[in-house]
């Protein structure tokens, strides 16, 4: 008798009756004392899991610490580029009340004022104005630093226009 228990003896491959059978029986494969995992038993122990929580962490923290990185980098650009643009903003509004030769100043003062009181991070700011066509157009630039959180050295520049109030414009005091 065979293994399995059957009188006959089993087919040689190639035959013309039907193809052998791949026996498994209690986690034997082809009658082979080895189990294919190398386990007495395919259930995980307390030895098996040792060092798996030290591994994830390894994996999952860089990765956790690296989105929270991009995520204050991105509130502080939106942050800068907000107080910027409402810097400018204000000071293009306070110049189209002003008559020409007295624009620039007054933009650069206002800009530079609105900036300090809301505690930007902006460096080495530019203001620039234009006041043709009816219109005050200001611009600032400045440079935002996020080097000291893992990020780079930005160049911001917002633009505003604001029409020119020509009843309150008639006067040059500077």
């Amino acid at each position: 008798t065979s293994k399995l228990g059957s009188t006959k003896t089993p087919l040689a491959f190639g035959s013309s009756s039907s193809p052998p059978r791949i026996r498994r029986c209690q986690g034997h494969f082809l009658g082979s004392k080895r189990r294919p995992s190398g386990r007495k038993n395919f259930e995980m122990n307390s030895k098996d899991i040792r060092g798996m929580a030290s591994v994830e962490a390894a994996v999952i923290l860089p990765a956790i610490f690296l989105v929270v990185c991009l995520i204050i980098i991105g509130a502080r650009l939106y942050w800068a580029k907000a107080q910027l643009a409402d810097a400018v903003s204000a000071g293009a509004r306070a110049a189209s009340g002003q008559c020409a030769s007295c624009v620039d100043p007054r933009v650069r003062q206002v800009v530079e004022s609105d900036l300090a009181t809301s505690g930007s991070s902006c460096r080495n700011l530019k203001v620039w104005t234009d006041s043709a066509d009816g219109f005050v157009r200001a611009s600032a630039s400045c440079q935002i630093d996020m080097t000291q959180i893992g990020g780079p050295r930005l160049t911001l520049t917002q633009t505003a226009r604001e029409k020119i109030d020509s009843f309150r414009s008639s006067t040059c005091e500077c």
